[in-house]
């Protein structure tokens, strides 16, 4: 296979900022290792896909037995299709240099239906994006579907007593929508073949690609010319931040006086100037006089499982499971002295 293969991650990491891909080949050793909370979102994520199999069962699995060579599962699937194999989970295919692995590949009788699964509830437009890819390198290794499909959570679906996965998950019909992005894959990956042959990395200023549509595991390397107290740290900035930076203001305390801000940003700034500090010691003690005994303190915990886990309830719904109920008798007396 080529030396620099493109594969699905790594176009949507470049569509999403071009040294991000350069890192993804050329500087792994920035990136982190995953945390517990990443491992949670992957292990989520592939609950998902497993159960999605269920509702085309009875297919063959072309997972690769090592994530970093693809060619065993390339010709698996290829073999497979031509055998007539129905249905293919994680059925991968490559053209030019470029590499897709795709949830599911279903043939319905004399269509070849391309799926991708999704733990969202709906199609996003990055969603599209790596599933145009998806559907280019098909067309270009000769197995190009009929019909691409976007599978993903109806949140409107309540659980009975067992799951019902043709009514859990959606099948959203996105064909056409993968065909008219054909052009803009071809002139994306042209752009994105430059980058990775290219021995410097590229120079692009944070901005916010940094987060949109995912944050970006390089952060902490890109930003590192950022200070803690920076603009961004600034209350509901909404947009004031990059317009500060983008105009060579880094910290908060180097805002200019005359720089529009509100009343709470104001304070954030005097604080950061001056180390002033603002209590609002009125509206403190009428709330504390306000209290009548004896007083209840109700702490709860909950979890939003993508996958319902109680009957009657819809997938993503706020569900407690735990909670803790105190109380005190004792007035406290409402002191100003902070």
């Amino acid at each position: 296979m080529p030396s620099y293969v493109i594969s699905k991650s790594r176009f949507v990491s470049g569509c999403q900022c071009s040294k991000k891909l350069y890192f993804d080949i050329h500087r792994r050793e920035l990136k982190p290792p995953i945390d517990d909370s990443q491992q949670a979102l992957f292990d989520a994520g592939h609950e998902i896909g497993n159960l999605a199999q269920t509702r085309f069962p009875g297919g063959i699995d072309a997972s690769p037995e090592n994530y970093y060579d693809f060619s065993a599962s390339i010709a698996q699937t290829i073999s497979l299709i031509k055998s007539g194999t129905t249905t293919i989970y994680e059925a991968a295919f490559s053209a030019d240099g470029v590499m897709a692995a795709l949830d599911i590949l279903h043939h319905e009788g004399n269509e070849r239906w391309a799926i991708e699964v999704k733990s969202s509830t709906g199609v996003k437009d990055y969603h599209l994006t790596d599933a145009s890819l998806q559907y280019w390198v098909m067309k270009q290794s000769g197995f190009a579907p009929d019909r691409f499909f976007l599978m993903h959570i109806d949140n409107s679906y309540i659980l009975g007593d067992g799951l019902d996965v043709t009514r859990f998950f959606k099948l959203a019909d996105i064909t056409d929508a993968v065909i008219d992005k054909q052009s803009w894959v071809n002139e994306k990956l042209k752009e994105l073949r430059n980058v990775v042959s290219s021995p410097t990395e590229p120079i692009i200023d944070i901005g916010q690609h940094c987060s949109n549509p995912f944050g970006c595991d390089y952060m902490h390397h890109c930003w590192q010319h950022i200070p803690n107290n920076s603009v961004f740290k600034l209350s509901y900035a909404r947009g004031k931040d990059w317009e500060l930076y983008k105009n060579g203001i880094i910290e908060l305390s180097s805002i200019p006086d005359e720089f529009k801000l509100n009343h709470r940003q104001k304070m954030q700034v005097d604080g950061a100037k001056n180390g002033s500090e603002y209590v609002d010691r009125d509206s403190i003690e009428t709330f504390l006089s306000s209290w009548k005994y004896p007083l209840y303190f109700f702490d709860f915990e909950t979890i939003f499982p993508s996958i319902p886990v109680c009957s009657g309830t819809r997938p993503f719904q706020q569900v407690p499971f735990h909670y803790i109920l105190s109380t005190t008798v004792n007035q406290i007396t409402a002191n100003a002295n902070f």
